[in-house]
């Protein structure tokens, strides 16, 4: 296959050719396939020596390559390609600019994804330009300036008319938390700032980790915070600070984390013959700082709040002799031993032993056609009630050969809630009675249920894009988040199909993968047999 060549013409919004347009061409892993190329005045922009298959064509203006909008996709092994786009109008918009409660620009003030076109400190008043890509009503925006919390807001096509009125935009100071950390030479530390929200619960305030000292006498400074209770936490150990409250008004707050009190606890959990011990998990009681980081690695179903053990059901986790902790062992099939199953500790400790004994399971044969991946999950929720308003247990079911199988509950009547994640729609059962020993439902009646079908129309002589297509359940779990999902990544199908899914009403997303939604979020309601079907032109 010889060099390929896209032709890409760019105009905007009344069809007059735009130059000074960066036209780039990525590949499927989002890396440029050569050195990006301005458009001319006649609007055109040629990329050549292009080897390779499916080639993502983007469009940004020039010095604003972070503001890149997805102009379509050219299969490079079918030859050349040529693209028309076509920019959304430039709007203008005026910003007010309130610091510490009257008007006035602080310094560095930066506006993002917007574009400052001009500035006055006079009247405090900015100017910004931005675009509304495709059916968009509002840009997001964030106004930031040092010493200041980030500012958000929505820069909309009214705030964007000729004579429209300001927006008032209110800065608040932020204020600083600084922390000494008492450590051993040479132990490493990843700090993460967190405050508490009105729940009481404690959440990361940053995605980002200090691991040297950026401020005076070693110390670690962390910037942009607004009032409240904050502690910070260190990821390689779980320990945490004093709880302190910052308030700008008051100046820096201080806290110290004291690493020389922490260690760590190793054991490993144990069971019968013939059973995979690496599914195990130990559920850490009284360690909140501890499982936040690895929250997200817990497969649905598992218990949150817990660490996963090794091949060997070998673990290890960080405690501190100011905080006990109960560690109990867990298992899809096995139960935690009456004796030996739940151990306290009340600081470092060796050769912890967490025993698993064979206790009541549920299991049965899995539907014709599935294919489920190795770390599938299968996901298994106990109702107490036909409306599913009282949750008994959760659960995942491990599978083997055709077969499904958990344990871990209390016997008794239930309605069954299982999720196979993605090939079948959940299927629910009720009044399953759930005995002492061993509960075999045989061949349960799974069914596809409905599906989204997304249908790409792409200009003549473009190829269908990469998309992803997502679908979330408006029924919601006990933790208030979204009971299922369905999500998927195309590989550049004119027709995307998400399948899956059950009766009931789904917030569904499309975009396109590296370039954002191609359509704002569109809500449906399914009946679980009967497709959806979405036509997005190109």
């Amino acid at each position: 296959m010889g060099a390929r060549t896209i032709t890409v013409r760019v105009s905007d919004h009344r069809g007059e050719p735009l130059a000074g347009q960066v036209v780039t061409a990525a590949n499927q892993g989002n890396n440029q396939l050569t050195a990006p190329v301005e458009t001319g005045a006649d609007g055109v922009a040629v990329i050549s020596g292009l080897y390779g298959g499916l080639a993502n064509v983007s469009v940004a203006p020039a010095g604003t390559p972070g503001a890149r909008s997805e102009a379509g996709a050219i299969d490079l092994e079918q030859g050349d390609g040529a693209l028309e786009y076509e920019a959304a109008e430039v709007l203008r918009a005026t910003l007010r600019i309130i610091a510490d409660g009257a008007p006035g620009l602080p310094p560095a003030i930066r506006v993002w994804p917007a574009r400052i076109e001009s500035k006055d400190p006079q009247t405090s008043l900015v100017t910004v330009a931005f675009r509304l890509a495709g059916e968009a009503t509002e840009l997001a925006t964030s106004v930031n300036a040092p010493g200041y919390s980030a500012a958000q807001l929505a820069l909309t096509r009214a705030l964007g008319v000729s004579g429209a009125a300001p927006l008032d935009v209110i800065m608040t100071r932020s204020g600083a938390l600084l922390v000494e950390v008492q450590r051993a030479e040479g132990t490493a530390i990843r700090l993460v700032p967190e405050r508490q929200d009105e729940g009481g619960q404690w959440k990361k305030d940053s995605p980002f980790e200090h691991q040297y000292p950026n401020a005076d006498d070693g110390r670690f400074r962390f910037d942009s915070l607004t009032a409240g209770r904050y502690r910070v936490r260190d990821a390689e150990s779980g320990a945490a600070t004093e709880i302190v409250y910052v308030d700008p008004a008051l100046g820096d707050a201080r806290a110290t984390l004291d690493l020389t009190r922490h260690g760590l606890a190793q054991g490993t959990v144990i069971g019968p013959d013939g059973f995979d011990l690496s599914a195990a998990r130990v559920i850490v009681a009284g360690a909140d700082t501890l499982v936040a980081d690895n929250a997200w690695q817990v497969i649905p179903g598992a218990p949150k709040g817990s660490i996963a053990v090794g091949r060997d059901g070998a673990f290890s986790l960080p405690v501190s002799l100011d905080r006990p902790v109960v560690l109990r062992a867990w298992h899809p099939v096995l139960a935690p031993a009456a004796e030996g199953g739940e151990l306290r500790i009340d600081g470092p400790r060796d050769g912890i032993r967490l025993r698993l004994v064979e206790g009541p399971t549920c299991e049965w044969t899995m539907p014709k056609g599935f294919a489920g991946r190795q770390r599938t999950s299968v996901r298994v929720l106990l109702y107490r009630d036909h409306a599913r308003a009282e949750l008994g247990s959760e659960h995942v079911a491990e599978r083997s050969e055709g077969r499904a199988r958990f344990g871990g509950f209390v016997p008794g009547t239930y309605t069954l809630w299982i999720d196979l994640d993605g090939q079948f729609a959940p299927l629910v059962l009720n009044d399953v009675v759930l005995g002492e020993e061993r509960t075999d439902l045989g061949g349960v009646p799974f069914t596809a249920g409905s599906a989204v079908r997304v249908i790409l129309r792409p200009q003549s002589g473009a190829s269908p894009p990469r998309i992803f297509v997502s679908a979330f359940s408006e029924e919601t779990a006990v933790d208030g988040s979204a009971l299922y999902n369905r999500q998927l990544n195309s590989r550049g199908e004119a027709e995307v199909v998400l399948a899956g899914l059950g009766a009931g009403t789904f917030s569904v997303r499309v975009g396109s993968i590296g370039a954002g939604d191609l359509m704002p979020i569109r809500v449906i309601t399914l009946d679980g047999q009967r497709d959806e079907v979405i036509e997005i032109d190109l």
